[in-house]
């Protein structure tokens, strides 16, 4: 990660991921959701597979989540992301931006 990126937006149904550089090793992840209770194990597991499928390492993540679904989540925190490392060709695989979705060309888009 070069710099601080954010993807997203506070509406209902909707996420902002901060991603930026860390100063430690692995995951600094932070979850602030109205959905935590019940679901926080689950954004946590989607956040952490997203970003290992990126080859992110090390980086400090915030997301705040207003009930975004499981596929919306994925797109911000992948655009997010590729926004902190200032590039679309992450980890030597190529992906399509466009101003609300990246997707990696061979994977299949996840269900909504």
């Amino acid at each position: 990660m070069k710099i601080d990126a954010l993807a997203g937006t506070l509406e209902s149904s909707d996420v902002m991921v901060r991603i930026g550089p860390a100063a430690q090793p692995g995951i600094q992840l932070e979850i602030d959701s109205i959905v935590k209770q019940q679901f926080g194990a689950a954004i946590e597991q989607v956040v952490r597979e997203t970003l290992a499928q990126l080859g992110v390492k090390q980086a400090n993540v915030v997301v705040d989540d207003k009930g975004a679904l499981e596929c919306v989540l994925r797109a911000r925190v992948q655009a997010a992301a590729l926004r902190a490392a200032q590039q679309t060709n992450y980890n030597g695989a190529s992906y399509e931006t466009t101003s609300q979705y990246v997707v990696h060309p061979s994977a299949p888009m996840p269900p909504c």
